[in-house]
């Protein structure tokens, strides 16, 4: 988020800057937090993700500099991509 960004609105620029799809929020869906630990088992660092359900309204779908790949994929194909644990499930959990 950028400094006086709503979460809403960094979702939907961050969506366009990765992807260059244009979005509109429907819902919130839930905070995650990712905790990340050294091997001593001490935490290094601590993200809290606001996830958002949202619908596509536009934009051809390129990766931006953030992103290694950005594309359509049905749903019964998301195992099939590499993505950081557990996002299969979590998308899984929210699809209509």
């Amino acid at each position: 988020m950028e400094l006086g960004e709503t979460q809403q609105n960094a979702a939907i620029r961050e969506v366009q800057e990765e992807t260059n799809a244009n979005i509109r929020i429907i819902k919130f869906l839930e905070n995650l937090d990712i905790i990340i630990k050294d091997e001593k088992s001490q935490i290094k660092r601590h993200y809290i993700l606001a996830v958002f359900g949202g619908e596509y309204i536009n934009g051809n779908i390129i990766a931006g500099d953030d992103a290694i790949d950005a594309r359509w994929l049905a749903i019964q194909d998301i195992s099939s991509i590499n993505m950081t644990t557990g996002t299969a499930q979590f998308i899984m959990k929210y699809r209509k």
